[in-house]
């Protein structure tokens, strides 16, 4: 048994490790691909809010996911 979150990936209900990382999910539940572009919007105040990276996408590849993000990459 391990220790898993409920997110989304382009619209999917997708589980992830404790812990993992933006770039985890997609290459484990996507494709091995490198997307050109990924948007990770997180829960805030009842509603979901983008996340910015200061300097583009890798940075946000990085990010920990938490329980109920949605993550978009093409």
């Amino acid at each position: 048994m391990s220790a898993e979150i409920r997110v989304k990936l382009n619209g999917k209900e997708a589980y992830a490790r404790l812990g993992a990382q933006v770039n985890e999910l997609i290459r484990d539940v996507g494709t091995d691909d490198i997307p050109r572009s990924v948007q990770v919007r997180r829960v805030f105040s009842r509603g979901l809010v983008p996340i910015n990276a200061d300097s583009g996408y890798k940075d946000i590849l990085a990010l920990i996911l938490m329980p109920g993000d949605v993550v978009s990459c093409r």
